[in-house]
This record gives C-alpha cells, sequence and structure tokens, in this order.
C-alpha cells in the first residue's frame, strides 16, 4: 500500500507541473485570441458605423438634390425664369417664394440662390442683388468655367449678405442646362454644423470619432475637435468609407488607440509563445514518460507472462476477451458506417442545391475539370455541348403557401420535381433542376450535339416536354404553373445571364398570361413609352372618381395602355400602388367621414389585393369591383347629407354655365343664395377641391376638346370657355398644361 501510494505521487507530481503550465500558457493564449477577436470586432463594427454615417449623409443630402433637380425639369416658372431675362417683377417674385418653400420644405438649407446667366440676376429667398455686388461672386464664376458638374462642393466660406456673416458650408450646383450651364445655376448651401450635428447624434462621444473629408481630401469637420477647429482627431483611424453619391470619404476609429494598437501588436507574439510552449511541454512529458517507462514496462510483462503461463482469460468473470471486445469494436464501426452513410445520403442534397446555386448566381467559377468531378459525385451528366435554362413557377404562391402546409408544400413540391425529372427522361433529355426559391424551380438542359434527336430537342422536345409538364400540374393537382426559357449557350460562365432572361421573361406573366411556356420570342419588343402618359391617365382617373363622375372608360382605357405597352410585372405593381396612394392622397382631401370609409374598406382591400393577384385582368376586374363598392357607399353617404342636393346643384350648375366669365363664388352666392364663404366650404369638404381649381379644370378639359376637333382660332376658344381675355387663358393654360394653347394643338 505504501508503495501504490509513492507510485501515485510520484506520477502525479511529474504530470502535474506540465499540466500547470501548459494550462496558463493556454489560458494566456485564450486571452490574447479574445483580444485579436476583439480588434477585428471593433474594425468590423466601426466599418459598419461608417457605412451607416454614409447612408445617413446620402438619405441627408439627396431628397434635396432631388427636389432642386425636379424643379429644373419639370417646374415650368423655373425653366421659363432661366429661358426668360425679361421676367418682371411679379414672375421674380414667384421665383422667391418657391425658393423660400424649399427652404421651408428643408429647413436644414442654410440658403439657397439661382443665378441667371443672360442678365447676371441673382435671386435668393430673402433678396435681390446685383451679380457685381453679391458676396458669392467668385464661387459662382468657378462653377460657371468647370467642365464637371459635380453634385456636391468643397467645404467653403459663405457670407450672408442679409445676416451679414460668414458660416461654413457645403454647396449643391445645378447648372441649368444641366451639361453647359449656359442659362444659369441654382446653388443649394447646407452648413457643415448642421452635417456635423447630424454625425455628432449617431456616434459616442466618449468611444470613437467620425472624421469627414472632401473629395480633395480636405477635411469638412471631425467629431474629435471642438467646432471650428482644423485638427484632426487624436485617435487611431481605424476604416475609411468612400461615398459614391457625393465622393466624400467617411473616416472612423476610437479615441483611445493606444490600448487598440496594444492589442493588434500581439497577433504574431502569441502565435510563437504558444508554439513555443507546446514543444516544451512536449518534451517535458516525452522525458518524464521515457524515465518511468521501465518500471511499468517490467509491471505489463510480468502480467503477460502469468497469465499466459496459466492459460487464463485475462478477461474473465464476467469480463470481454480481447477478441470479443475487437469484435464488439468492429461492430460499433459498422453502425456508425450506415449512419455515416445514410448522413452522406442526405448531405448529398444540400451539395447538389448547393453547387447549383453557386453555379447559377456565377459567385464561383468551374474549370471544365472541376465540372466533370463534381457531377460525376453528383451523378448528373458531365458531357455537353448546349445548355438550357429554365424557370418553372408556382402561380398564386402566396394563395398557396396559405392553403398548404408546410409538410405538405414540401411533398407537392417534391412531386413536381420528381415529374418533372420523369418528364425529361421519357423525352430522351438530361435535366438538372432544384428549388432557386420557395415558389421557382429551376430547370437545366444539357444538349449534346452527338446526339441523334438534338435538333428535334432544341427545335420541339424541350417545348413539348415543358408544355406536357404544365398539362400535368394542371389535371392533377389544384394550381397551375408556368415557364419561363431562356436561350442556349455553350460556356458555363454565362449560365446566370440564363437565369436572369428566364426569370424576365416569366415578369410578363401577368400580361400574356398563365400556364404556358414563356419564351424571348414572345416578349414583343416595342419602343420604350414614356411612364408619365400613364401616369397623367392615373391623375385623370382619380379626379373624376372622387367627383363622382363618370370614370369606368378612363379606368378601361389605363389597363389596354399598360396591356399594349407589354409592361413587367414590376412594372405594372409599381403603377398600381402609385395609382392606390395617389386615390389616398385625394381621399384625404375630402371630410373624415369619408376618409375613414376610404381606410377601412377600400384601401386595405386594394392593399391586400395588390399582394396577392398575379394577372392584369384578374388585378382589372378585382380593383374595378372594389372601387365601385366603395363608390355606391360614397354616394350613399353624400345622398343622405343634407346640403347635397345644394351642392350637387351647383356642381351641376358649373358644368352647364362654365363658359359664363362671370361666374364666381359671389355669382353662384346670389344665384343660390347662400354666404360665399360657406358655399366654398360645402363644395371643398364635399368633392375634396376648391371652386376655382374645379371651375379650371371644367374650363380646359373643353378647352383642350375644342383644340383638338376644331381649327378655331384661341382667341374664340378662350371666350368660348369662359376667358374674356386670351392672355388670361393662355397663362392660366401653360401653367396647368404646361404648354401654350398653340403647342397642345400641334
Amino acid at each position: 500500500m505504501k508503495n501504490t501510494r509513492s507510485w501515485f505521487y510520484k506520477m502525479l507530481f511529474s504530470y502535474l507541473p506540465a499540466f500547470f503550465l501548459l494550462s496558463c500558457v493556454l489560458f494566456l493564449i485564450s486571452f490574447l485570441a479574445i483580444s485579436e477577436n476583439i480588434k477585428k470586432t471593433t474594425v468590423k463594427s466601426t466599418y459598419v458605423f461608417s457605412e451607416q454615417v454614409s447612408q445617413v449623409l446620402e438619405n441627408f443630402l439627396q431628397p434635396i438634390e432631388r427636389m432642386v433637380t425636379k424643379d429644373i425639369l419639370v417646374d415650368t416658372t423655373f425653366i421659363q425664369y432661366f429661358k426668360d431675362h425679361k421676367y418682371g417683377t411679379y414672375e421674380n417674385y414667384e421665383i422667391v417664394q418657391k425658393l423660400r418653400s424649399l427652404s421651408l420644405d428643408f429647413p436644414d438649407i442654410d440658403s439657397v440662390y439661382v443665378f441667371r446667366q443672360a442678365d447676371h440676376m441673382v435671386l435668393s429667398e430673402n433678396m435681390y442683388s446685383d451679380f457685381n455686388q453679391f458676396a458669392d461672386k467668385d464661387f459662382i464664376l468657378l462653377q460657371l468655367n468647370q467642365n464637371l458638374n459635380a453634385s456636391w462642393s468643397e467645404k467653403r466660406m459663405y457670407y450672408d449678405q442679409k445676416a451679414r456673416k460668414s458660416s461654413e458650408v457645403v454647396s449643391l450646383v445645378r447648372k441649368v442646362p444641366f451639361l453647359t450651364g449656359d442659362q444659369g445655376i441654382v446653388v443649394v448651401n447646407i452648413s457643415v454644423s448642421t452635417i456635423r450635428s447630424l454625425v455628432m447624434n449617431m456616434s459616442s462621444h466618449n468611444i470613437n470619432f467620425v472624421n469627414l473629408y472632401d473629395r480633395a481630401g480636405s477635411l469638412i469637420f471631425s467629431t474629435a475637435v471642438e467646432q471650428g477647429k482644423e485638427d484632426t482627431a487624436k485617435g487611431k483611424e481605424i476604416v475609411k468609407v468612400k461615398s459614391d453619391f457625393t465622393n466624400w470619404i467617411i473616416s472612423s476609429g476610437i479615441k483611445n488607440a493606444e490600448s487598440f494598437s496594444f492589442f493588434s501588436g500581439f497577433a504574431y507574439f502569441w502565435v510563437a509563445t504558444c508554439f513555443l510552449t507546446l514543444l516544451v511541454g512536449v518534451l517535458w512529458i516525452v522525458y518524464v514518460t521515457r524515465k518511468n517507462y521501465k518500471p511499468i514496462e517490467s509491471i505489463m510483462n510480468r502480467i503477460n507472462e502469468f497469465f499466459l503461463n496459466k492459460n487464463y482469460d485475462i478477461f474473465g468473470k464476467g469480463k470481454p476477451d480481447e477478441m470479443r471486445f475487437i469484435s464488439m469494436a468492429i461492430d460499433n464501426l459498422l453502425e456508425q458506417s450506415n449512419i455515416f452513410q445514410n448522413q452522406y445520403a442526405e448531405d448529398l442534397i444540400h451539395i447538389r442545391r448547393h453547387l447549383f446555386m453557386e453555379l447559377m448566381s456565377g459567385h464561383r467559377a468551374f474549370t471544365l475539370e472541376e465540372w466533370k468531378t463534381n457531377m460525376r459525385r453528383l451523378g448528373q451528366e458531365k458531357n455537353f455541348d448546349e445548355v438550357s435554362f429554365g424557370i418553372l413557377e408556382i402561380d398564386k404562391y402566396p394563395e398557396f403557401s396559405v392553403q398548404y402546409s408546410d409538410r405538405d408544400q414540401y411533398l407537392l413540391k417534391f412531386v413536381i420535381q420528381s415529374m418533372v425529372n420523369e418528364m425529361a427522361q421519357n423525352h430522351f433529355i438530361s435535366i438538372w433542376c432544384e428549388w432557386i426559391t420557395h415558389s421557382r424551380l429551376g430547370i437545366l438542359y444539357f444538349l449534346n450535339n452527338k446526339h441523334e434527336q438534338f435538333e428535334e430537342q432544341l427545335s420541339s422536345s424541350i417545348p413539348q416536354m415543358c408544355g406536357t409538364a404544365i398539362a400535368w400540374v394542371n389535371d392533377n393537382l389544384d394550381f397551375t404553373v408556368t415557364i419561363g426559357m431562356s436561350g442556349y449557350t455553350d460556356n458555363l460562365a454565362d449560365l446566370p445571364g440564363l437565369l436572369e432572361k428566364a426569370s424576365d421573361n416569366l415578369n410578363y406573366k401577368a400580361i400574356l398570361g398563365n400556364q404556358r411556356v414563356i419564351n424571348s420570342s414572345d416578349i414583343i419588343l416595342k419602343p420604350k413609352q414614356d411612364i408619365f402618359t400613364h401616369l397623367q391617365l392615373v391623375h385623370q382617373i382619380v379626379k373624376v372618381y372622387r367627383m363622382g363622375e363618370e370614370w369606368d372608360a378612363l379606368f378601361l382605357r389605363f389597363f389596354e395602355e399598360m396591356k399594349m405597352a407589354l409592361l413587367s410585372s414590376k412594372d405594372i405593381t409599381s403603377l398600381m400602388n402609385y395609382f392606390i396612394f395617389y386615390l389616398d392622397k385625394e381621399m384625404n382631401a375630402v371630410s373624415l367621414e369619408v376618409q375613414s370609409i376610404w381606410t377601412k374598406t377600400a384601401l386595405s382591400d386594394l392593399t391586400l389585393m395588390l399582394q396577392k393577384v398575379e394577372m392584369l385582368d384578374e388585378l382589372q376586374t378585382r380593383t374595378h369591383q372594389i372601387m365601385k363598392a366603395f363608390e355606391m357607399e360614397l354616394r350613399s353617404l353624400r345622398e343622405s347629407r343634407a346640403n347635397y342636393q345644394l351642392i350637387h346643384e351647383v356642381k351641376k350648375y358649373i358644368e352647364e354655365c362654365y363658359a359664363n366669365p362671370d361666374l364666381s363664388l359671389a355669382y353662384l352666392s346670389d344665384e343660390f343664395n347662400i354666404n360665399s364663404r360657406a358655399l366654398s366650404e360645402l363644395f371643398k369638404k364635399e368633392y375634396g377641391e376648391k371652386f376655382v381649381d374645379y371651375l379650371v379644370r371644367i374650363r380646359l378639359t373643353r378647352a383642350k376638346e375644342l383644340l383638338q376637333s376644331t381649327m378655331e382660332p384661341v382667341q374664340d376658344i378662350a371666350v368660348k370657355v369662359g376667358y374674356v381675355h386670351p392672355f388670361s387663358f393662355i397663362r392660366v393654360f401653360k401653367k396647368v398644361v404646361g404648354m401654350t394653347p398653340g403647342d397642345f394643338r400641334k
């Protein structure tokens, strides 16, 4: 017993120091590894933060740039101002009002002004100035002489003559026209302090900092120093992100750069320390083991000699012998092998799909040898001369996902995939198909020009197979499918393009119909139509609908024009979203009672319908039904009001007597014996439109009809629609329509 205890302590104190040393070093290495991970995490989080700062700056500046660009392109007042330098005081006042409106819409704008090249006039939201006396004259000359039309300038000093103070700003410059600036420029100034405050709200002042540089590399501001100083942050810049929108550079880092550098310097040191410690530990263990090996060997030899001489079962008394132990180990190994084989079969499904997605997405480039090796491993066709790609899509997938449970969906998709594979075998076509999304099955067709049926495969077998698959689903399942086909290629690198083409063809399912094969040849090439044509028709439909007038013909025309334009599903969805948005906007102009009914019934029904319906014809029918139902509710509500009959008669009177030049609120007040202000409020509440706007719309609608159908002079048409002075008619027509009556007639 004493010797046993002595041997126990000897072995214990032989290995315990090595274990203790290794544990301590590994603990240190773990700590350093965690530190390294913290460094990487810090870099990654700092990069994400810089990306967020860049995105916030873009979201802050882009609406301002879009609004300025829109005013230059669309607003007729701005267009005429730059073209005609003989504008009068009233027109200049309109420009000033629009500049003030822009400043009100975007309170973060520090100042804005326009410069007209023809007469060197400068107008801002609060003053008029001669160019030679204007404080920003040098900046204007610099922008006119530059060929590049950069969006945002570098940081500069701008002197506000009215406020009599200077401030640091960055400027948005838009030339008119955009490329040359021959007519003038528009300048919008944003204070650097405003941008700095925006970024300061995102960052932690005690932990990190942000330096913002312009495209020339000059510092705009830094959150690590006091405002107005030009020093850069006293910290380590970790990452830099360049904005594609402004070309500004956002650099970010942490203020405590010493601790960050301390952890960064351990990368190579702790690896070397780990290797050296492990080597020392291995040598120590080998030395101790060799030193204590002989006594153990002597004991084992004596035991073996004893049991061999005695011919004794060393694992007797209910314990298995060595052979039984080996047999049990082999049985266990075979059992584990079967488990691994089953697991491999399951994993092979995921490997196939992953490889298919890599191939079709183009994220991985396959050499011919890699392709053959992978295809041989997956049991797929490895030799081909040309390939084609198709996408089988489940129609009305939102309804499909609601109708069937997850388990049933999986089984049905398995049935479709198996059916497609069987159809391909019946037509002697090699394919590889995988589900690329929840609703889409990607099918890769392999064609070999050495095959005796190669030409037949191209011309009829593949289309016939697709048609048979569609018919089988229609006959045997409770839903339908549509297939979009691409062209052919002999290069694996072109497969992502085939996927994109097949997907694009499916986008025309709403127009061309479902339960069919859609090829590129089915997409009729037409000149690209102006989207504003459809938007203007939307405006007409909504205004007529809101007034309770006949709208069905315009509605039918809207959908017919979408069919003729051969719009994709994405374009149709965008137009319908705008249609619903504009309906909602116009309904918000009427009474609160009507708004409540609209929001609870028609608006929610239209939004839900748009998410479920795929086909344009069904979209037209369902939208018409919802709008008709709401129209009946709206008409019933209006007829139940006490003043409905009076306002209806006023509206009818306006439609009949619009040509009367004396027609006004005062005139109607005398005619119907009601206060003019009360009449105006009732009309606006009932129809969501001012009396003056409605009268102008009625008159201009009639004027358009006369301009299109007759050759009468503009002066006579102006009198016929209620304008005594042709000049007033032309001015109103141009303001509303965007062109003169003569140009409209042309």
